[in-house]
């Protein structure tokens, strides 16, 4: 049995309640955790993540070398091509407001969202008029007529090979400043790449609407860059909907909720999960869907590692020159085009990560002699972010949406949660949590969770039955509840109609195709 350290220091009293995760609590002190045992069990989880095979459990034996352009010993996806992960980070940029990382407070603090979630600002931010430095003039204005037009295409870079940047002088290394809204979408290259994707479709839409030509007044410019923003806008939405939720959610949650949507409006629930338990765990689920290398073009002989794509910004690499930050992206290789070739695929979803996210010069330990990389750092999230256990979860979700527990026995049968916790912490015997283990069993750390839920579950090809749920319930009530700009989702979509024509695109494959038709959708 391995041996447990002593607490490190006086267990810390949280604001929590008894449906809320702590970690370990000490013996006679329910409400408080005990830090230096909860830090010595993430130690142990974060040992047994990094060695535990990725084909554990309900994952073994399926797709892995040969499937897409990634390393033999991935376990690979090809239900959800590469690119879905890189649109649910754009996504959750534009659902959690600039800072929500660091909120670690009350669970139910809605403040963790954007004012107005998923209604793509991340993109537009505050408009030409409160960030001008993301946005440059229409083509064809005469240059004393600048100044009176307002900007209404985005700063791309020479050639649209990226997004905009300005370079500064830093001493004697220069350092690339991103022209976006939101600098959390210059993240890495791809994610990067994406961004100027969005960019590109707003700016192409923008010449369509003005037929080639400067628009004739101010207020004319200004009216076409809303009607633009509204007609995107409800594509995006579309998107995220009918694309990325129906690759990521668990099929039988998915219908539930759609069937939901579909049914006249009555008074809302009070449902089961907060903007922590959406924001602080279900989404991190995202992490298991990064490979280890990607083929960012079919004209490379290599594909690239993971490595390379993260040492994209400033902070990471300051000594890499501008001009070197921006690599154009082949989309068919990331989303599955008509007669295109097939696109590779993301990890499938199990308790493993991809060996980058383990760097400890990309993700340094939080403590002096504490683990590196990211799964550590979301255990702790866990601990003090207010989010909910999962026994806590699943009994508001059978009060909630009865139907659905019926239906999906991962909500309702504790016995199966806990033989798939008691298959991973067998699955590697090496690593003994000891006491701790029927702890773990029942009262697990939710993000550990929900990725032994997928791998079980589903054989990781979707997110788990309850992270589904989670997601579901939060994404499917924004995008329900909030009607897409300038007024109403009526207005949103007879703009879209204006802009892309009476087929209007649902799917990324289909955006992708509409910028190619008008334009090009590859730098």
């Amino acid at each position: 049995m391995s041996p447990r350290p002593e607490a490190s220091g006086d267990p810390q009293p949280v604001a929590a309640t008894r449906d809320t995760y702590i970690g370990l609590e000490p013996p006679g002190r329910p409400g408080e955790t005990d830090v230096g045992a909860t830090e010595y069990l993430f130690e142990q989880i974060t040992r047994k993540l990094a060695r535990t095979p990725a084909t554990f459990a309900g994952t073994s034996g399926l797709d892995g070398a040969g499937n897409g352009n990634g390393d033999g010993d991935e376990p690979l996806n090809p239900a959800i091509p590469a690119g879905y992960a890189f649109l649910a980070q754009f996504a959750i940029h534009d659902l959690l407001r600039q800072g929500a990382e660091a909120d670690l407070g009350d669970g139910a603090d809605r403040r963790l969202l954007r004012t107005r979630p998923l209604a793509l600002e991340t993109l537009y931010g505050h408009g030409p008029a409160m960030q001008a430095g993301c946005y440059a003039s229409a083509p064809g204005l005469r240059t004393d007529r600048h100044a009176e037009f307002p900007a209404t295409r985005f700063r791309l870079a020479p050639a649209d090979i990226g997004i905009g940047r300005a370079t500064v002088e830093d001493g004697k290394c220069p350092v690339s400043i991103p022209l976006i809204a939101d600098a959390r979408n210059d993240d890495n290259a791809i994610l990067s790449q994406f961004t100027a994707l969005f960019q590109r479709v707003h700016n192409r839409a923008m010449d369509r609407l003005d037929h080639g030509r400067a628009a004739e007044s101010p207020q004319a410019s200004a009216m076409n860059f809303a009607v633009v923003r509204a007609a995107l806008t409800h594509v995006y939405r579309r998107i995220l909907r009918h694309d990325l939720l129906a690759r990521l959610l668990d099929p039988t949650v998915r219908a539930y909720f759609e069937a939901r949507h579909r049914a006249p409006a009555g008074p809302a629930g009070p449902g089961c999960a907060t903007a922590a338990d959406l924001a602080h765990a279900a989404l991190r689920l995202g992490h298991a869907m990064i490979r280890a290398r990607y083929c960012l073009s079919p004209d490379e002989p290599d594909s690239t590692p993971l490595h390379d794509i993260l040492l994209h910004t400033p902070d990471r690499a300051p000594a890499r020159p501008p001009s070197e930050r921006d690599r154009p992206v082949a989309w068919g290789d990331f989303f599955d085009l008509p007669a295109g070739r097939r696109p590779q695929p993301s990890r499938r979803l199990s308790p493993a990560l991809a060996e980058p996210l383990w760097d400890e010069t990309l993700f340094p330990p939080p403590a002096p002699h504490k683990p590196a990389g990211l799964a550590y750092r979301d255990l702790l999230r866990c601990t003090v972010s207010g989010v909910h256990r999962i026994d806590a979860l699943c009994a508001r979700a059978r009060k909630a949406y009865p139907d659905l527990a019926e239906a999906s026995p991962w909500l309702g049968d504790t016995a199966l949660r806990h033989d798939a916790m008691r298959l991973w912490i067998r699955s590697e015997p090496d690593v003994d949590f000891g006491e701790m283990e029927e702890g773990l069993v029942q009262n697990p750390p939710p993000v550990l969770y929900y990725l032994i839920e997928a791998a079980v579950a589903t054989g990781g090809r979707t997110f788990g039955p309850l992270a589904s749920l989670i997601v579901a319930e939060s994404i499917f009530g924004i995008l329900d509840a909030h009607p897409e700009a300038p007024s109403n989702s009526v207005v949103a979509s007879e703009a879209a109609k204006v802009i892309f024509g009476t087929t209007v695109p649902r799917t990324m494959p289909e955006l992708v195709l509409w910028l190619d038709d008008t334009g090009s959708a590859a730098p």
